[in-house]
């Protein structure tokens, strides 16, 4: 068709409308962002295209270099503060803010994002201001994508919408739910 365009719908079941008729147009080449996903989805995301999604979310830079980074994925406030972000499906613990402070060198900011954080490292989040002068800051990855977080419950009920859309366009209609 030979357009150039970005679209945008705040609804999953418009987006993953719009997805499949791209497909069946013969369309492959087009990119889905900020789709809402359950948290398990969102762990079969690839690590290094999870922490670019969240520095671009976040508008920090992100480290171009996938391996050998130093533990760095990205920088916050112009540089001045190095971040990792960790996609990890089991809790962060304090193994991993110790390595991230040996990693932050001449830095004595960071920032730490990861889905879940042990006991231990939000301990350690005070033991590494303490004795290492490091003032890390630790975000769950929830807080950043908010409600691109879905639950079980919403993600049947978007199920449930887009059957609903599948069949109604199949007559020419839109369920009440997507109009309004």
């Amino acid at each position: 068709m030979n357009r150039r365009f970005i679209t945008g719908d705040v609804s999953p079941v418009a987006c993953r409308v719009i997805i499949e008729r791209l497909h069946k147009a013969g369309i492959k080449n087009f990119e889905v962002k900020q789709i809402p996903k359950t948290k398990e989805e969102w762990h079969l995301t690839d690590g290094h295209k999870f922490a670019e999604m969240i520095c671009e979310f976040m508008g920090w830079e992100c480290n171009p270099k996938k391996s050998g980074d130093g533990g760095i994925d990205g920088w916050a406030r112009n540089g001045k503060i190095p971040v990792q972000i960790k996609h990890h499906k089991h809790s962060v613990g304090r193994d991993h803010l110790q390595k991230f402070v040996g990693a932050l060198n001449g830095y004595s900011q960071g920032i730490f994002v990861g889905w879940n954080f042990s006991p231990h490292s939000w301990d350690y989040v005070h033991i590494a201001k303490r004795d290492f002068k490091k003032d890390i800051t630790l975000i769950p990855a929830h807080q950043i994508l908010g409600e691109l977080v879905l639950t079980l419950e919403q993600r049947l009920k978007y199920q449930k919408l887009y059957e609903k859309a599948v069949k109604a366009s199949k007559h020419g209609k839109l369920p009440l739910e997507m109009v309004s």
